[in-house]
């Protein structure tokens, strides 16, 4: 195997982990946050079954989904100076 594959390889591996990392972080801050904070700040909705106090992973998902949509939209128009 001749250096430039190696570095090609290496390359490409650390762009995957790259991308994984970029993906998998936001989910686990939502999910922390969501399971450390939300019980505490309304336990009687918790209680009652109104909210859930444990987000689940797919859950998470959905909601860094939506989260994306709803910045896309809120500043699409900003990017380029367009504030109307």
């Amino acid at each position: 195997m001749s250096d430039n594959q190696f570095s090609s390889k290496t390359k490409n591996l650390i762009g995957i982990l790259v991308v994984i990392l970029v993906v998998l972080l936001p989910v686990l801050i939502i999910r922390f946050c969501w399971n450390w904070v939300i019980p505490e700040l309304f336990p009687g909705a918790v209680e009652q079954g109104l909210i859930t106090g444990q987000m689940s992973w797919g859950t998470t998902v959905k909601l860094l989904i939506a989260a994306i949509i709803l910045r896309m939209i809120s500043f699409g128009n900003r990017r380029y100076g367009n504030y109307n």
